[in-house]
């Protein structure tokens, strides 16, 4: 069993190998998400969905955890997110357009928090 540090550290790792599934296999079936600008929570279909979009909007995206802090069985992490926008983010399904390329890069920091229940990771949230 992961201690939450490693837990989180598994999610970095998934995102920077821009790989979905390793992603699904991480989060927890009660998993919950929001991201800013959908209408509503979603759940692990939600999850991968938010972290295909940014794989293809940033298809360098990288992330790099700068410090985490754990409490009980919650780790929280501050990251360094990465990336150059050569990719559209396809907002469709929220009744948006996608959004223009812009080539911008980013430094952009945040922190992920995430709840741990057994090994699989119950949310993460960017603040």
């Amino acid at each position: 069993m992961d201690d939450p540090k490693t837990a989180a550290q598994r999610v970095f790792d998934a995102y920077n190998a821009h790989d979905p599934q390793a992603l699904r296999a991480l989060y927890d079936p009660s998993a919950r998400t929001h991201r800013p600008g959908w209408p509503a929570d979603g759940g692990v279909d939600e999850l991968v969905a938010s972290a295909q979009m940014d794989m293809v909007a940033f298809p360098d995206l990288r992330i790099a955890p700068l410090i985490s802090v754990r409490e009980g069985g919650r780790t929280i992490t501050e990251v360094r997110i990465t990336g150059t926008n050569t990719g559209q983010i396809a907002l469709g399904d929220f009744g948006r357009a996608a959004t223009e390329t812009t080539g911008g890069t980013l430094p952009l920091p945040g922190c992920p928090w995430t709840l741990r229940a057994s090994s699989s990771t119950r949310s993460t949230r960017m603040a």
